[in-house]
């Protein structure tokens, strides 16, 4: 009986040890999310499974999911600006949008 006494309490020790360092953490990750918020221009161009939907229309695909992960992990909002391919592709050349997911790597646009 004495034996489980002991460990019982090593078990609270370490319980009342651990559980305060361990809470302390995740005030400071909910104040660096805010102290991030910002707003980010996306180029939005309709592309089947990929990003589906316009302007107040329910959105979908693969990007936009992606989109919406990079903002919970960030903190960022975003400013959706719908065009075509090439109008967003321009206004990314031209930092009028901070971001365009649906463009692939060619040595051309490395260049750039």
């Amino acid at each position: 009986m004495n034996r489980f006494r002991q460990l019982a309490a090593k078990m609270a020790t370490i319980l009342l040890t651990t559980v305060p360092l361990l809470t302390a953490a995740v005030p400071l990750s909910a104040q660096a999310a805010e102290d991030t918020e910002k707003t980010v221009r996306v180029g939005y161009v309709n592309a089947l499974n990929y990003e589906e939907g316009g302007e107040g229309e329910y959105k979908s695909g693969a990007g936009y999911e992606y989109l919406q992960k990079i903002s919970y992990l960030t903190g960022w909002n975003y400013e959706y600006v719908y065009a075509s391919f090439s109008e967003c592709y321009t206004m990314l050349a031209n930092g009028e949008i901070d971001l365009f997911g649906n463009v692939s790597y060619t040595p051309e646009r490395a260049e750039l």
